[in-house]
């Protein structure tokens, strides 16, 4: 690890007397989050400190109280799943424990399956209307084939009148009914 220190910030009031890196009245661990860039570079990436506190038993690396959060290994602190911090104190998101902080949602597994299938949708659709195409093209084919073969239509009235319906096409070779008056 390599810092380099400009200089180094104390806050002490005679009054409360507060000792520690991050008192209420002077928030230092807001300061630095918010100029981060000045703490942080290519050889000191910002990563969460995850146990490694100096530590005697394991009430050094735990929260008060019957939850276990790390235990005391080799007279170092180290901490269960999801707690962070020197002595294990702190819950954090599991992205954050996993020291892997370059994805924030699901795995790549979940983004190749819905790709895939996404894909797999789009050909199912486009081979279903070439289909669907062809049979729309095939029946027109055939109807407009038995279009020309049905002859015009003769009809007569009361009075012994022919007429002939020559609104369909139709050749000379068609058989066309003869009607005797």
């Amino acid at each position: 690890m390599y810092m380099e220190i400009d200089y180094i910030r104390i806050w002490q009031d005679t009054a409360t007397m507060s000792v520690g890196c991050d008192p209420a009245s002077h928030p230092t661990k807001e300061f630095i989050k918010a100029h981060i860039s000045n703490y942080t570079d290519v050889r000191n990436p910002d990563k969460p400190v995850i146990g490694h506190a100096n530590c005697l038993s394991n009430d050094d690396c735990t929260i008060k109280g019957d939850t276990v959060t790390g235990q005391c290994k080799d007279r170092l602190c180290v901490c269960q799943h999801n707690w962070v911090g020197p002595r294990c104190t702190k819950y954090a998101p599991k992205w954050l424990v996993d020291h892997d902080m370059s994805y924030y949602g699901p795995g790549m597994n979940v983004g190749i399956a819905l790709v895939s299938a996404t894909v797999v949708g789009i050909i199912l659709t486009c081979v279903l209307r070439c289909r669907l195409r062809q049979k729309r093209l095939a029946r027109e084919a055939h109807e407009k084939e038995n279009e020309k073969k049905i002859p015009p239509v003769i009809q007569s009235n009361r009075r012994n009148l022919l007429f002939i319906d020559n609104s369909r096409d139709c050749s000379l070779d068609d058989d066309l009914p003869v009607l005797r008056a």
